[in-house]
């Protein structure tokens, strides 16, 4: 019987070791934007994805709901981020009016002090 008392300690430690593994932490991901042709709102002014790049000045926790909302409010528009390309340079998506020029959007999240550099994701074309 005493034998059996710190077995089955074991066994109940290791139990809650694989529960505590198995436990999922990830945020699940922000809704899926639409395709840019799709980005229609009734009335009101047409809009296109922008794809854009930020580089950090430090690394970030980029899909950080906190910073993609300072991103929002110094854009003016919806924001979401897509992907990272490093640990401080990621791509997000503007929901930006397809009348305004695009150089406003990036001057905008280029006057953020933990911005280092924003340009168009080259890599997008247009169909």
């Amino acid at each position: 019987m005493k034998r059996s008392i710190p077995r089955l300690l074991l066994a109940c430690v290791c139990a809650l070791g694989l529960l505590a593994c198995a436990q999922d932490t990830r945020t699940p991901p922000g809704p899926v934007l639409p395709p840019p042709n799709l980005l229609q709102e009734g009335s009101g002014p047409a809009l296109t994805l922008l794809r854009v790049i930020v580089q950090f000045k430090q690394p970030v926790a980029a899909a950080d709901a906190a910073l993609t909302k300072t991103l929002q409010d110094q854009a003016q528009a919806p924001v979401q981020y897509l992907s990272a390309i490093a640990a401080d340079t990621h791509v997000y998506g503007l929901q930006w009016p397809a009348h305004q020029s695009n150089a406003l959007a990036l001057q905008r999240l280029a006057a953020l002090p933990v911005v280092a550099r924003v340009e168009l994701d080259a890599r997008t074309k247009a169909h």
